[in-house]
């Protein structure tokens, strides 16, 4: 150690830090955490864990990028691999179900027990292993599944199904837990047991509610864990056994606990304001990029011209496109500007002025 540094006779200057970009952008500019227009969100959209070597997959739509949580490093550089090109020629779709559609995929989860990843978007799942994909690469239209269709609707008739289907998943490898989100609504699945938390009278999995359950206090611009439809994305580092859940740019994360109830009411959040509320960072910070650099990508949403903040020009370029298909404008419903957009314009605006 005494080598390390040549002798001197005053304290060496601290090192600045890093502003080496540790994610490379993909060829369209888009980073795990900007906008993923045809999903009208902020992103990741989808991430899961590899259950063999520690490594993992976030992404936005279809563009991934690889984090190493054995090392702390991302791989390839990272740079972004695109799953259309990697896996797209090997994937059966149909017009009714692709795992592309719309932006997708929508969810991605790890199986510890079968060593499999599941993807899925609406209500179909495609299973990946080692070997390539399962099934022939074909959909599996979960609603006609065992277990998965022993679960019941949410108190507003919200399967798990329904919609865009399963939008946030992640494992308690602790726990041997799996929750899949579809909007506010969880349902818990235990996957050494094979039964669904939260049962009726039927022995069928009820959801939780996220909204009256999860502890945990809104982002600097007032967005919630369910804003927009969220959470968006959940991923589990089963390293240090620490689950994140992230939904428009900003992630909430909680260090998985050996008997924790499944509902997440006794778990003490990995950061905590004064009233004991988990506190969320921003998605980019959350993903492993530095905060120099997150400073400087960061979007919010409705900041049409990025200037940092939401006002009248933002308004103004929103309007021009009124009544034509733009999806980098797109704020509610589909890539056409509507007055659903301009109510959502109205929305952000109030908070992010």
């Amino acid at each position: 150690l005494a080598n390390i540094f040549p002798e001197e006779t005053t304290p060496p200057e601290p090192t600045p830090p890093s502003t080496t970009v540790k994610f490379v952008a993909a060829s369209d500019d888009t980073l795990p955490w900007t906008k993923n227009a045809q999903q009208n969100r902020l992103g990741p959209t989808t991430a899961w864990t590899d259950p063999t070597s520690h490594i993992a997959t976030i992404c936005n739509g279809a563009w991934c990028w690889r984090s190493n949580f054995a090392t702390g490093l991302i791989e390839n550089s990272g740079n972004p691999i695109d799953l259309r090109a990697a896996f797209g020629s090997n994937v059966q779709t149909t017009e009714s179900q692709s795992l592309w559609k719309n932006g997708g995929p929508k969810a991605g989860w790890e199986d510890y027990k079968n060593n499999l990843v599941s993807l899925t978007n609406n209500k179909f799942m495609w299973l990946w292993g080692t070997g390539g994909w399962a099934n022939n690469g074909q959909g599996i239209d979960l609603s006609t599944q065992q277990y998965w269709k022993d679960t019941v609707a949410a108190s507003d008739g919200t399967t798990l199904f329904s919609g865009a289907g399963i939008s946030a998943a992640w494992t308690d490898k602790v726990n041997s837990r799996e929750y899949f989100c579809n909007t506010k609504w969880c349902w818990v699945f235990n996957y050494n047991e094979m039964r669904w938390h939260n049962q009726d009278d039927a022995g069928k999995g009820r959801p939780f509610d996220i909204t009256d359950l999860f502890k945990i206090a809104p982002g600097d611009t007032g967005v919630s864990i369910t804003a927009n439809n969220g959470p968006t994305v959940g991923w589990t580092n089963d390293v240090n056994n620490t689950s994140t859940i992230c939904n428009e740019g900003f992630c909430w994360s909680y260090v998985q606990q050996a008997g924790s109830r499944p509902d997440l009411l006794d778990v003490t959040w990995q950061r905590a304001n004064s009233q004991g509320l988990g506190q969320p960072i921003i998605a980019c910070t959350a993903v492993g990029e530095s905060e120099t650099n997150c400073a400087s990508t960061q979007q919010i949403s409705g900041d049409f011209d990025r200037s940092g903040k939401v006002d009248i020009f933002d308004y103004n370029l929103l309007f021009g496109k009124f009544g034509t298909d733009f999806c980098d404008y797109n704020l509610a419903g589909t890539c056409t500007i509507d007055s659903q957009d301009i109510i959502s314009f109205i929305e952000v605006f109030d908070t992010n002025r």
